[in-house]
């Protein structure tokens, strides 16, 4: 089983696997456009210069309504939020921004971005664009999380709601494959797509990256909302109640999942809209005078 897990791997990092558009992380931004054209819906889709690193996002919804910010997790990108770009009953209610995060989709893939605090300081200009004349929530989801997390810590000027979904926040409190490795090995890494290797090196420096944050979670102060699958075995439970310990100084609602593994996002969409509506409420009403 080993040896046919191994070279299914190999098969997926081949030129059949682009064939088939593996797992559609890296499209064009005239495959995002068709993505949307029969349903007559037109998002923006734009770039962004941070730094040496060039981020591409995509946004629908008016400029006068809070903002949500999404942040995929890991191996993924910004396409895998296409669905919710669909919703009216969503960006009618907030502009909804979502991004490829460094090393993923278009914004430079392959070129991995290991430290979660650099990730968010990468990322600050795509908060400080949106966040000009609105409240911004953040929605991070798998290794998403910490940089969202890392985002409300740094910015709680800007960042009035933060949703942790199957977040992996606490170090040491996710499973590593065993080949992992392999995707960054010279003599191995040949063999796999560049968004399995950014995964990788991600992971593989998972622990460290969240131990450098891991002192300012009190700096968290806005409604945080935690979500998790009770029966996760990727990013285990105790990730959400690492979480609830650290915000020390944020309004938590803290929602676990029976039996729910890392598929929470997936099998309870409208649970994890139903929250982010919420937040988005919250953060709003807290502004009127």
């Amino acid at each position: 089983m080993r040896f046919i897990f191994f070279f299914s791997l190999i098969f997926l990092g081949s030129g059949c696997a682009k064939v088939v558009g593996y797992l559609n992380l890296a499209p064009s931004d005239n495959k995002v456009r068709r993505a949307f054209a029969k349903s007559n819906i037109k998002p923006e889709i734009g770039y962004l210069q941070s730094g040496n690193r060039r981020l591409r996002y995509i946004s629908i919804g008016a400029d006068s309504l809070p903002v949500t910010l999404l942040l995929h997790g890991s191996p993924s990108a910004l396409y895998r939020f296409r669905e919710w770009f669909r919703d009216s009953s969503i960006y009618n209610k907030t502009r909804l921004v979502a991004v490829d995060r460094p090393g993923y989709g278009r914004s430079g893939l392959g070129k991995a971005e290991i430290s979660i605090a650099r990730q968010a300081e990468i990322l600050a200009p795509i908060l400080t664009k949106f966040a000009k004349n609105q409240p911004v929530v953040v929605l991070g989801k798998s290794y998403g999380g910490p940089v969202a997390a890392r985002l409300a810590m740094n910015h709680p000027d800007k960042v009035r709601g933060l949703i942790l979904v199957s977040a992996s926040v606490a170090p040491k409190l996710e499973k590593t494959p065993r080949f992992t490795k392999k995707l960054v090995q010279p003599a191995t890494r040949w063999m796999f797509p560049k968004v399995l290797r950014v995964a990788a090196k991600e992971k593989l420096s998972h622990d460290k990256a969240l131990c450098e944050i891991e002192n300012d979670w009190p700096k968290i102060t806005c409604p945080t909302y935690v979500l998790h699958g009770c029966g996760d075995r990727l990013i285990y439970y105790g990730n959400a109640e690492f979480a609830c310990q650290k915000l020390v100084n944020a309004p938590v609602t803290f929602i676990p999942f029976d039996a729910l593994r890392h598929n929470l996002f997936a099998m309870q969409t409208d649970s994890v809209k139903h929250y982010l509506l919420e937040a988005v409420e919250r953060c709003t009403t807290c502004l009127k005078p």
